[in-house]
């Protein structure tokens, strides 16, 4: 999974039925252990899109979503935030999915 989208690209990336899109930052250890977790999950669940967004590249948009932390994984549901999700813990994020997906 390497679709990085910009802030532009959001809210059209969003609108589909469900989407996750995980807030990185490049040099952060915990968001490059994001990686492998983003690539299963979007194996796993392949009826939702996954994207990601360098946060230092689009701050209005961390402002606007109000990203405290990094690594941040946002479900949306039809252009709408449903689940939020902070770190790295595969099971955490799976059980989150699994609830939207219910």
């Amino acid at each position: 999974m390497d679709l990085e989208i910009s802030g532009r690209q959001i809210e059209t990336f969003i609108k589909t039925e469900i989407s996750c899109i995980s807030f990185f930052k490049e040099r952060s250890m915990s968001c490059l252990m994001m990686e492998p977790i983003m690539e299963e999950l979007a194996e796993k669940f392949n009826e939702i899109k996954f994207a990601k967004i360098n946060i230092e590249e689009h701050e209005e948009l961390v402002e606007k979503l109000k990203i405290k932390s990094i690594p941040t994984l946002i479900l949306f549901r039809q252009g709408k935030e449903i689940e939020r999700v902070t770190g790295t813990n595969f099971e955490i994020i799976e059980q989150k999915i699994l609830g939207v997906l219910s």
